[in-house]
């Protein structure tokens, strides 16, 4: 009897490979989110933190310039956090993107699963036909040479 193939395998492999590459792909957005959110948290710590010694100095007196200094320091900051918290939702949507692509490559796994279910019943019931016809051609050959 010849063995069970599944007629779609080359492209159930490729999907499978799809959804590894789509993984990876999530792992490594997700990596790059987590720096970049770290990055931002370093931001905004040193930002209060300099903004606590900005209260202190302004309370016991500071020269122009160096309220100049701190002013351009904050809004250099607040560009910076700006710019990273739209870096970030840059990341979160791609990876929303590939999120997609991974859930449409596991319902194709999942359609291509269940077609290959139906094939190895077909082959299955098929299988036991052969069986049961080589069975009763035996029997029926034993009764006739008997």
């Amino acid at each position: 009897m010849k063995k069970f193939v599944f007629s779609l395998q080359s492209w159930y492999d490729m999907q499978l490979g799809l959804e590894k590459q789509h993984k990876l792909q999530i792992g490594m957005l997700d990596a790059r989110i987590a720096a970049s959110r770290d990055q931002l948290a370093a931001l905004d710590s040193r930002f209060h933190k300099n903004g606590c010694e900005f209260n202190s100095e302004v309370s016991q007196g500071m020269a122009v310039h160096r309220a100049h200094d701190y002013g351009a320091y904050f809004d250099s900051t607040k560009a910076a956090m700006a710019a990273l918290r739209q870096h970030i939702a840059q990341l979160e949507e791609e990876k929303d993107e590939w999120m997609q692509k991974l859930v449409q490559v596991r319902r194709e796994i999942k359609l291509l699963d269940n077609l290959r279910d139906s094939q190895y019943r077909e082959y299955m019931t098929e299988s036991k036909k052969q069986q049961a016809k080589f069975i009763d051609d035996l029997v029926s050959f034993k009764v006739s040479t008997t």
